[in-house]
């Protein structure tokens, strides 16, 4: 554990979980109740020293499942790419690794985004298609209103 400055002042942030992680760490703290602040701990309490901790519970899971090389830094790029696999902003993405900028996220991992051109255009034509299905159903019909000019009627308060 090192307590030194972070490296930016983005470091230190506060990020949203899923469900099922929150339930997770619940169990965790439940079964191995800390007296610290920590999440993980020593089993006597105080941090739990990184290499320790890759000696006795890292290398064993990572050998009972995908094998070496994989370290905990290989999780957040992980992260990172199911992050983009599911059509996060890079905005959204840097802020939540606590990058500066998008810039970062695109030098690290910009070869993830092959393929994003693509989605976006089936995503365009998704709206297309659910846009006319609705014409149908509407009345009136299409109103087509200039850009800069005045609010469609159904639109006006």
């Amino acid at each position: 554990m090192v307590s030194s400055p972070l490296k930016t002042r983005k470091a230190r942030r506060t990020i949203g979980i899923p469900q099922f992680l929150a339930d997770e760490l619940v169990a965790h703290l439940t079964a191995h109740p800390s007296s610290s602040d920590l999440i993980f701990s020593m089993t006597q309490g105080g941090p739990l020293d990184y290499n320790r901790f890759r000696s006795r519970y890292w290398n064993p899971a990572v050998n009972a499942s995908v094998g070496p090389p994989c370290t905990p830094h290989d999780l957040r790029h992980t992260h990172v790419a199911l992050l983009i696999a599911q059509g996060e902003s890079p905005k959204y993405i840097a802020d939540r690794l606590g990058h500066e900028s998008t810039r970062t996220v695109f030098d690290v991992y910009g070869h993830l985004y092959d393929g994003v051109d693509e989605a976006a255009t089936d995503r365009l034509e998704q709206v297309r298609n659910a846009s006319r299905a609705d014409q149908a159903r509407t009345k009136r019909g299409p109103e087509v209103v200039e850009l800069g000019t005045r609010k469609p009627e159904s639109l006006a308060t």
